[in-house]
């Protein structure tokens, strides 16, 4: 594990309600379902959403408005610091520990990037074009929203453990896989 990178916020929401979910002292990561009593658990490729705080920082820092985004407002379970989520690869996988050498830490297999859409609009106006990240020609290229990812361990995962980053070899990078 480098150092640095690890868990800020954990979230969860059992009720559809758009954005955000709700900050919690931990949460549970079910293999093949996704986060505990989360409203988006399923068998799907989008069973845990992860964002760097980097991304809020950076959003924040470029905010006109006095509404300050904090971890889980953007509906994220998983809030990482250190960790560039976007520039990852597909099948990279994300390892929980609580600092120590230990290995026995739920993981999560990124799956695809989260893509900016209409949600974030409703939650502050202009937050979708701050949110997309596009080429010189205009086409989206990623986006600041973070990354999906599946359970393939569980395990409890809370603020302040550390993440271990396994970078599998290929070219595969992450594909958009849903507007949020």
């Amino acid at each position: 594990m480098s150092s640095g990178h690890c868990v800020v916020a954990v979230a969860f929401s059992t009720v559809h309600t758009g954005l955000p979910k709700h900050t919690k002292s931990f949460i549970t990561l079910i293999p093949k379902v996704g986060v505990e009593d989360d409203c988006h658990a399923g068998d799907t490729r989008r069973q845990v959403s992860l964002l760097q705080i980097e991304s809020l920082e950076e959003l924040n820092d470029r905010n006109d408005r006095v509404d300050c985004i904090l971890p889980s407002q953007l509906g994220e379970n998983i809030t990482t610091k250190g960790v560039n989520l976007a520039g990852l690869k597909q099948g990279t996988k994300l390892r929980f520990n609580n600092g120590n050498s230990e290995q026995n830490g739920a993981v999560i297999e990124l799956s695809g990037l989260r893509r900016a859409g209409e949600k974030l609009e409703n939650r502050q106006s202009g937050l979708k074009e701050k949110c997309t990240v596009k080429d010189p020609s205009g086409t989206e290229v990623s986006s600041k929203v973070g990354v999906f990812g599946v359970v393939i361990v569980g395990g409890v995962v809370k603020p302040g453990m550390g993440i271990a980053v396994e970078v599998p070899g290929g070219e595969d990078e992450l594909e958009a896989l849903e507007f949020i």
